[in-house]
This record gives C-alpha cells, structure tokens and sequence, in this order.
C-alpha cells in the first residue's frame, strides 16, 4: 500500500534529508524491507514522498516513526498515514469538500482554467483514485509550464494563475483545503442550467447515464431527458453525482 506524504515548514534541500533520516530509522527497528520510501521523479513536488507498506500491521508503528522524525527534524509530516480515510487499504468515500452554497453558472474559462481543472481530476490517490488529491499553486505552475508550448508568454503566468484560480473557486469549480492546496469539487450537476461541474472524471459519467451522445463526454452542457428532479437526482447518484439546484 502506496502512501504519499509531504512536509510542511520544509526549506529547500531539506525534504532529502527527512527522508534519509525516515529510511535510517526503519533500518534500526527492522522495518527497511518492509517499508520503502520513494521520492516523485516530478520536479513539480518538492516536499511530497511516498511510503509503500508491506502490511497494515505496519501503518501505526511507521506512524509513530514519522512522528518522532518530524519533531527531530522541526518540520510537520501529513498525508496518508495521517488521514483515517487515506489510511486504510478498503475502499473509501472522496474526501472532497461540499459544493458553495452558490454556485456561479458562468462557463467561459480560460485556456489557463481548462488545464487547472484537468490537472486536478487528474491529480489522484494511488490508493484509491476515487479520491482526488490537493497541488500547490507551485505545483500547479511548474506543470502548467511544462504543458505549454515553447511560444506561450510565461511573464504574467503567476498573475494569470491567481486570477484563474479565484475565478474556478468562485465557480465552484476547485476549492483550497488547509495548506493553500488546491483540490478539484465534487462532481456536481446545477440543475436549471444543466452544467457540469467539478471533478472531471465524472464527466463522462454524467453523459452516459444520461443517455447523452458519446461526442459530447467532455462538453459541460448536459442534455436532460428526464425533467423531474428527484428523479434526475437519483440517477445522478449511482455514480455518485451531486445534483443541486442553482
């Protein structure tokens, strides 16, 4: 089991040392072939590191482990082995936030949007891709620059970022969870509008239940067969969407 961590209070170059002193301390209590620790090849996560566990009957000690280092070393440890729902191998419900009490219906977003709200549904647990998991608006940079092409204008892009930003939260699109991370809605349809919005993976979803054109899995506009609300509101749930009224 596949767990991904990060460090908080973490200076440059020092998420490296975290890590070697973590795989030394489960060398010492024996742990080092049960539990390996791996940090991501992508440059975009600078704090982040995964532990992978051999058996649960490893996640409390490890935990403990984690613990012990992060006082040592003055930084903060969260992530998997942290989290109750992320922590155990089952299946489990999206931690994801509840749609805003309002939600804005106007859909004309950027090229900048259109990335962001991809690389969010995309962004996912390795344990449970139910789950979507929270970037940094760093991370969030260094992808959209890497995603770009060679000619794109980069000097206003971290303006252009917070105002997207803004906007998809405003939009009900995204929302920031402790920490200033960014991670996508839940997948929620707005019912006098009929629009999709939130978690991308579910867009599809949205247009096969409801019968829509396989042309049109990726369009946000929905085409209502059904007009009755509590009806359409239990269709939407079998694939665990949201409907609400605007």
């Amino acid at each position: 089991m596949k767990y991904m961590h990060s460090i908080r209070g973490c200076v440059a170059g020092q998420r490296n040392k975290v890590v070697e002193e973590i795989k030394k301390q489960l060398d010492q209590v024996g742990f080092g072939e049960n539990v390996t620790v791996e940090i991501p090849s992508d440059r975009a996560f600078k704090s982040e590191f995964y532990l992978t566990l051999a058996s649960t009957e490893l996640m409390s000690p490890v935990r403990e482990l984690l613990l012990s280092v992060s006082q040592d070393r003055k930084v903060k440890i969260i992530g998997g082995l942290f989290d109750r729902k992320l922590a155990v191998p089952a299946k489990t419900e999206p931690v994801i936030a509840p749609p805003p009490a309002t939600i804005s219906t106007t859909k004309s977003v950027s090229q900048i949007a259109k990335k962001v709200i991809s690389l969010l549904s995309n962004h996912r647990s390795s344990i449970d891709p139910v789950i979507p998991l929270a970037l940094t608006k760093p991370q969030l940079m260094s992808l959209l620059i890497s995603s770009f092409s060679p000619d794109y204008q980069l000097a206003n892009l971290s303006q252009e970022l917070d105002s997207t930003l803004k906007e998809l939260e405003s939009q009900g699109e995204i929302y920031t969870d402790m920490g200033n991370r960014f991670c996508i809605s839940k997948p929620t349809v707005i019912y006098e509008k009929a629009l999709f919005c939130g978690d991308r993976a579910y867009l599809s979803l949205a247009h096969q239940v409801l019968g829509n054109s396989s042309q049109n899995l990726e369009n946000i506009k929905l085409n209502f067969a059904e007009s009755d609300f509590e009806k359409l509101k239990a269709i939407f749930l079998t694939v665990g969407i949201t409907l609400v009224q605007a």
